[in-house]
């Protein structure tokens, strides 16, 4: 599980090679055996030994703002491969093969996008312009990536091309998106930094969680998340846990879509501040937090397995960790 610190004033401390949370009179102990990742998105106090004993048990540290951003990492300062894994990773992004991996994530994502908008438009009849409209251009996107020859081409090569298409077709799926949802919810346009909407608002949180889980699955699969793949042109950013995102971004997208119209969501979870910025509150992150970890515990299918939602994001880095690892590159490149 992830450990969200999220109330001003907890103390974490380590005792008996347990995390001692303290708040007040209150106090729980929890094996580092238990937690995968821990997030901190208030002030408290993390004593040392509590950050050593994160180190030694390889749990990652995020430091998020109040809009799910992660600010900064700590982590264990040993990387779990061999620099040879990391040269052919770097010589793996400049292969056919990296390009059709990069065209078979936006396929699963768009796959799955298709099938948001077909569900939909079962349940929410009176949005059928906007969802066949927004079905419409993903099939058409499906298409462009599907004919794509990616055994001539890079990823540089179709990198310009395909933002754009993508950047379309996304448009188009959140038009379709918001146009169900419940009247009050309905937003104009995608908005991140800040939201200017309830369900932004939800989402961008929601994506924050989802990036560090999939951080960790990179960092597991012995791979480096700086060395991205098709998201490259960010400094001091771990691009390729964007890369893979892409495939998981869905999951959050019907997680919320359901919550938003089936009631579980008010405009009570959100707070507005200056220029109409909307952020999740404390009310609003206790819902989704552990609903959200609830969630990824679901099993679905992968291959001929029935995986957490969780495992499958890491069984995805290991499979991108196979692939680079069966790449041929001069032996002079990896001495």
């Amino acid at each position: 599980m992830q450990l969200i610190l999220d109330t001003n004033g907890l103390i974490v401390k380590q005792r008996n090679q347990c995390f001692q949370i303290i708040f007040g009179e209150t106090e729980k102990l929890i094996a580092p055996t238990k937690i995968t990742s821990i997030a901190v998105t208030k002030n408290c106090l993390l004593s040392s030994s509590a950050m050593i004993l994160a180190a030694q048990n390889r749990i990652p540290i995020y430091f998020v703002d109040g809009i799910g951003k992660v600010l900064s990492t700590a982590r264990s300062a040993s990387f779990d491969s061999l620099s040879t894994i990391r040269r052919k990773q770097v010589f793996f992004n400049h292969t056919s093969d990296a390009t059709n991996w990069i065209l078979s994530i936006f396929s699963e994502k768009n796959k799955q996008e298709l099938e948001t908008l077909r569900w939909l438009i079962n349940i929410r009849k009176l949005a059928k312009d906007e969802i066949n409209q927004g079905i419409e251009t993903l099939i058409e996107f499906q298409k462009y990536l599907e004919n794509i020859p990616f055994q001539e081409l890079t990823v540089e090569d179709i990198r310009p091309q395909l933002l754009g298409k993508e950047g379309s077709s996304a448009r188009q799926y959140w038009e379709a998106v918001s146009a169900c949802l419940p009247e009050h919810f309905i937003f104009e346009n995608r908005t991140r930094r800040p939201a200017t909407d309830p369900f932004n608002a939800a989402l961008n949180y929601l994506y924050g969680m989802l990036y560090t889980t999939v951080e960790n699955a990179i960092w597991s699969a012995g791979l480096d998340p700086y060395l991205g793949i098709f998201h490259v042109d960010e400094y001091n950013a771990p691009t390729l846990s964007f890369d893979l995102i892409e495939t998981f971004r869905p999951w959050a997208d019907r997680f919320l879509i359901e919550a938003f119209l089936d009631g579980f969501f008010d405009n009570t979870f959100v707070d507005v501040k200056q220029n109409n910025a909307h952020v999740l509150n404390s009310k609003g992150k206790s819902w989704l937090i552990p609903a959200w970890n609830e969630y990824l515990l679901v099993k679905e299918r992968m291959e001929d397995f029935q995986v957490s939602r969780k495992n499958a994001i890491h069984r995805m880095a290991d499979n991108l960790r196979n692939q680079i690892e069966d790449v041929k590159i001069p032996s002079e490149m990896i001495k």
